[in-house]
């Protein structure tokens, strides 16, 4: 609650990702309190028959609940499946529901081959790679 406070309070927007039911939210006991401080809340458990993967949505039975009025459904609609971050000291962290795999440059060697490689890195929610 004190992270939900203080963003709420330093006026930053909050959004929550839940695997819980939108009915089970709400009978939480600081349910209230919770949602005071969230601007958008996506509500519901992921079901991998259901993957959409598009968005902010990981399954199409996830619903998505506006609780003040900083934020558009087109808005939500809009957000890409990853994002790419440079960090000061040069590593890049990928993030997202679906991030692109990453092709970081392989360790330098002699061989024009192997000069020439990269290494994949598997996708997953965050993974950071230094550069």
């Amino acid at each position: 609650m004190t992270l939900l406070e203080t963003a709420r309070a330093a006026g930053l927007s909050t959004l929550l990702f839940t695997g819980l039911a939108w009915e089970e939210v709400r009978q939480m006991p600081l349910a209230s309190r919770i949602l005071r401080c969230v601007d958008v809340l996506l509500a519901g458990r992921y079901v991998a028959a259901q993957r959409v993967a598009h968005g902010l949505l990981g399954s199409a039975n996830k619903t998505v609940h506006f609780l003040s009025p900083r934020h558009t459904p087109e808005e939500i609609a809009a957000t890409p499946e990853a994002e790419a971050v440079i960090l000061p000291d040069g590593r890049v962290v990928l993030s997202g529901i679906r991030p692109p795999e990453a092709q970081v440059p392989s360790q330098p060697s002699n061989s024009k081959e192997s000069s020439a490689s990269t290494t994949r890195a598997p996708s997953s929610t965050s993974k950071s790679w230094p550069v």
